[in-house]
């Protein structure tokens, strides 16, 4: 009991950026949990004083500690613990460069995130994904990354902080693909989210972010900025959902070399993903079907088959599937 606490104190001190004192409580907490030969516990004291070392910059020491989390999980099969320790192996293993091993490490811990119903994590590893992919400019499955993390964000019960990662980088992606304005909205939204500027975000985090809305600030112009930033953060927490899913009029190819049933041009108001069910639903696909295909939950690929039938104004799936058709989005 005295373990847990410590350890519940510990990650509190890790969120208000006290460092120190977070390191001394989950030190702690683990001489106790080591003491009593309580695995479980030592598993999560361990990811905390990972995530201590990892927004502390030891980067080294993060990734040995989440490897122990992880055989700590692994002793006891809580595949919670597993998820997530092998989540955050894959974020240190991007920010070390080694891209292969993050995304294998991101699907592993997806898989079991589905397989749990851990929809916090699974949301979580998405945006991640989404990430990686941005690092590579791979601009159509970064979008369809974060627009899926974006969705299963807004089912949790408290959907609001965990919302604001995936649609920060909705807007680094904006920004990327010259919708300044859209992408400065994305911004405020965000920021409105996490309610107070920077909680919960890393050093490296809060830099990386902070570097990301110069860029747009610059090239905007500061009064474009601060008149669009202000639009986004006055809007209402669905608004800003709907505004961040909906996609905007093609400029340019999301991707260097986008594959024909995929194509950036088609002038639709459908997201990346609900472009990809909408093929699928041409082809026949079920809604149970179309998440296997894309690797979703079945409740996500309702959700996105309703959002397509609102958007276009349709009523059965065989209207959107002739829609699909005439966009050539089947075309191969």
């Amino acid at each position: 009991m005295i373990g847990w606490l410590l350890g519940d104190l510990g990650r509190l001190a890790m969120l208000r950026g006290e460092y120190e004192r977070a390191t001394t409580l989950l030190e702690e907490s683990l001489r106790h949990f080591e003491e009593s030969g309580e695995r479980q516990g030592a598993g999560w004291s361990y990811q905390y004083l990972a995530r201590v070392m990892e927004r502390q910059g030891n980067l080294e020491r993060a990734t040995h500690l989440f490897e122990q989390a992880l055989a700590a999980s692994r002793d006891v099969g809580e595949r919670m613990g597993i998820a997530w320790a092998l989540g955050y192996l894959g974020r240190l293993a991007r920010m070390e460069g080694d891209e292969s091993r993050a995304d294998e490490l991101y699907g592993e811990c997806l898989r079991i995130a589905r397989e749990i119903g851990d929809q916090w994590c699974a949301a979580w590893t998405l945006g991640n994904l989404g990430r990686a992919a941005l690092d590579r400019r791979e601009y159509q499955r970064a979008s369809a990354l974060f627009e899926e993390s974006l969705v299963l964000c807004r089912e949790l019960p408290s959907p609001r902080r965990p919302s604001a990662y995936p649609m920060h980088y909705l807007g680094v992606l904006a920004g990327e693909l010259d919708y300044l304005e859209r992408a400065a909205r994305l911004f405020g939204a965000t920021e409105a989210l996490r309610g107070v500027p920077g909680r919960l975000l890393s050093p490296a985090d809060q830099a990386e972010h902070e570097r990301q809305i110069d860029t747009v600030r610059q090239a905007l112009g500061e009064a474009l900025f601060d008149a669009a930033w202000a639009e986004g953060r006055a809007m209402p927490f669905e608004r800003a959902v709907e505004y961040a899913l909906t996609a905007p009029p093609a400029r340019r190819s999301m991707t260097p070399a986008p594959p024909p049933h995929a194509s950036a041009d088609v002038d639709t108001p459908l997201t990346t993903r609900e472009l990809e069910v909408a093929r699928l639903l041409a082809r026949g696909f079920t809604n149970r079907q179309v998440a296997e295909e894309l690797v979703i939950a079945d409740r996500t690929a309702t959700t996105h088959v309703t959002h397509i039938l609102t958007k276009l104004g349709f009523s059965t799936r065989s209207q959107v599937a002739a829609w699909a058709v005439e966009q050539g989005l089947t075309a191969r």
